[in-house]
């Protein structure tokens, strides 16, 4: 429930605080909205943990798997 929160909590606060702002003007808002995220974006953490998330994830499911065997 609390990823669902975060994410609620995320989406509310773009629709609140940064769309507006970056559909103001819209050619020079792209613009500046690039620019802002020239250095990083939202991208980099979500490319940075997805490995490790395939991971876990197959981990999960070759333990599942190997204890359905076992109880054949």
């Amino acid at each position: 429930m609390k990823p669902f929160g975060i994410t609620m909590g995320g989406n509310v606060y773009q629709l609140i605080a940064e769309v507006p702002n970056w559909s103001a003007d819209i050619p020079n808002s792209l613009i500046n909205y690039r620019n802002f995220f020239k250095i990083t974006h939202a991208g980099l953490l979500f490319s940075d943990h997805s490995s490790s998330n395939y991971t876990d994830l197959n981990r999960v499911y070759y333990f599942i798997m190997e204890q359905a065997q076992d109880c054949q």
